[in-house]
């Protein structure tokens, strides 16, 4: 199954938002806004998931009404996934579709089994 994803080139996928109230302190918000947009350059919440389209054209639409005013140089990509029919796409479908490098911050947040460092 193909799902599509956005990506902007410096924040990284766009994971989904999340209300103002739910962004711990340390994190520096606009005072006027209610609702935030995460992305994974900047993982607060340690999501290993994001937000997924199932068709292009709603990816598209969504980029173009909420995201490209904040990031203009953002795009939709297709990410193959075989695992679930959820809106989500996994950090390992991602990076298997070749985007790796807008994913470190959600590589990191993946549970290992050993905790140990090598």
């Amino acid at each position: 199954m193909e799902k599509y994803v956005i990506i902007d080139p410096e924040d990284g996928v766009f994971l989904g938002t999340t209300g103002r109230n739910d962004i711990p302190p340390y994190v520096d918000i606009p005072q006027h806004a209610k609702v935030v947009a995460l992305f994974s350059g900047n993982n607060i919440f340690d999501l290993t998931k994001a937000v997924a389209f199932f068709h292009k054209e709603d990816a598209h639409s969504y980029l173009n009404q909420y995201i490209s005013r904040r990031c203009p140089e953002a795009f939709v990509v297709p990410i193959e996934t075989t695992k679930d029919t959820t809106p989500y796409v996994d950090a390992v479908d991602i990076l298997k579709a070749g985007y790796g490098r807008y994913i470190t911050d959600m590589i990191d947040a993946i549970p290992m089994t050993s905790q140990e460092i090598h």
